[in-house]
């Protein structure tokens, strides 16, 4: 299972921006942004997940698994 906070926060840290910085760009607070990569971060809405992933210029693929 993906760990949506680990994986926002090493996507955030790959583009060379701060949390501070990526929330403004969403226009959230910094608190927000840092609740929602912690708090339960396994329970974030994919809408949301996906709002986050497209500002950072990334996007979900979903496609059958192979060998099972």
């Amino acid at each position: 299972m993906i760990d949506a906070g680990k994986t926002m926060q090493e996507l955030i840290e790959k583009k060379g921006k701060t949390k501070k910085e990526y929330a403004q760009e969403l226009g959230m607070s910094r608190q927000l942004l840092h609740q929602y990569m912690t708090r339960n971060p396994d329970t974030i809405k994919l809408n949301i997940f996906q709002a986050f992933l497209d500002g950072l210029g990334y996007e979900i693929v979903i496609r059958e698994k192979m060998g099972d």
